[in-house]
């Protein structure tokens, strides 16, 4: 639980009996290697806390190409906020790429006994506005930086991450190749 409320205080000063009640709405999933926390295209209503492990968000494109546009690992959340809220069709899928451990949420569960708390409607806005600056973000920087450049910001941003990730996905983050990045990793002297 401490990991859950650290994770919940630095989005915004709940007070503890508030993320206690959370918590028991909680329910532990083990996910194994490739297997999907929310599916393209299929609806959600959950929102997950990564216990351990390590997930990613994408989407695929017309052609059927996959477009990988964040990472999650310990500590942070991962869903799809429309979709989550509305019980919609979602619009890109979490995966996990390591045998994982997670604390799902169904949002109908939560929101029901707090749809009146203040605390929790602060979340759910810091939460919605989190996503909107990540995907903004991205894709500003697909727009304005080459291919070395965003690598160097994936570094910068998942520094810790970048051994657990497949080569395939850190070039689709970066939106080049696995050849492209290969090449790029050469030139920077990060590989013989």
């Amino acid at each position: 639980m401490k990991e859950l409320l650290n994770a919940l205080q630095s989005i915004g000063d709940i007070p503890v009996s508030e993320v206690k009640r959370f918590s028991e709405l909680t329910r532990r999933k083990e996910m194994v290697k490739d297997e999907y926390f929310i599916r393209e295209s299929y609806r959600t209503n959950r929102l997950g806390f990564v216990k351990k492990g390590l997930f990613r968000s994408f989407y695929l494109t017309d052609k059927g190409d996959e477009c990988t546009f964040s990472f999650a690992a310990e500590n942070e959340f991962v869903y799809e906020c429309s979709a989550m809220r509305t019980f919609d069709v979602a619009q890109y899928s979490v995966q996990a790429i390591e045998n994982s451990i997670i604390l799902e949420v169904d949002y109908k569960k939560w929101v029901e006994p707090f749809k009146d708390s203040t605390w929790w409607n602060k979340i759910l806005l810091d939460l919605t506005t989190l996503e909107l600056r990540e995907k903004s973000g991205r894709e500003i920087e697909l727009m304005n930086l080459n291919g070395k450049e965003r690598y160097a910001h994936f570094l910068g941003k998942y520094a810790n991450l970048e051994h657990r990730i497949k080569q395939h996905f850190i070039a689709s983050y970066i939106g080049i190749t696995s050849v492209s990045l290969s090449r790029l990793r050469k030139d920077m002297g990060l590989i013989p």
